[in-house]
């Protein structure tokens, strides 16, 4: 009786071990097309569905000026006063460079006051190269898992098209960190047991293709860029 039922828990055991690593092989190899139909029945894997805490991080030149209005929540401004008043008022830091150029904007008159009228968005690259040669990925990693968070994700290259990590293929000279940011941060956050993920921009680069976002007809016009850079 004891030898059937040791038999039993050893099938059972192995039936359990084969269908796990049949459903992982099966996800594994499973594609999707680029369609929303296809896309919309994409899963998310179980550790995900059991994270509770993430952290996304936008950092890059445009954290050199930290700036941007107090706007209000998107949809409720967009339907108040139009996408004109939103991208004039852009409350997103990351959208400086574009928010600097519209004139008469919050962003606009901020730079001017802070910087003078010569000083230009790459201008800001040497101060945020600068500042990044004390950055220890590793405090970043150990607070983001003191709190609890079980994934980083980085912004390697927002529309402004400077990369934080060292690529051979740029759109313009001199648009890349000193250091590889995404490689230490990405090493210190697996070494403290968190997942790491990366978000690149490539709907808008302003490195590749330099137009002004003023309303939503130039957002859809000018949201679709090919840039060279790997």
């Amino acid at each position: 009786m004891i030898k059937f039922l040791v038999r039993l828990l050893f099938a059972t055991l192995s039936l359990t071990v084969f269908l796990n690593l049949f459903t992982s092989i099966a996800l594994a190899q499973k594609t999707y097309e680029p369609t929303t139909e296809s896309l919309s029945k994409h899963e998310v894997p179980d550790w995900f569905k059991d994270a509770k805490l993430g952290i996304f991080i936008h950092w890059g030149v445009y954290s050199v000026p930290g700036y941007a209005p107090l706007t209000g929540e998107l949809n409720k401004v967009v339907a108040e006063r139009g996408w004109e008043y939103w991208f004039e008022n852009n409350p997103y830091s990351e959208w400086y460079y574009n928010s600097m150029k519209l004139e008469g904007s919050p962003t606009y008159k901020y730079h001017r006051t802070t910087y003078g009228e010569g000083f230009t968005y790459h201008d800001f690259i040497p101060r945020f190269n600068a500042a990044i040669t004390n950055w220890n990925p590793s405090k970043w990693a150990k607070l983001f898992s003191k709190v609890g968070a079980r994934y980083v994700v980085l912004t390697t290259k927002h529309h402004d098209g400077f990369l934080l990590w060292p690529s051979k293929t740029r759109n313009q000279p001199g648009r890349v960190a000193t250091r590889d940011i995404v490689g230490e941060l990405t090493q210190a956050v697996r070494q403290e047991g968190m997942r790491m993920g990366v978000y690149y921009s490539g709907g808008l680069d302003w490195s590749f293709k330099d137009t002004t976002i003023t309303d939503f007809n130039t957002l859809v016009q000018h949201g679709v860029n090919k840039p060279s850079i790997r």
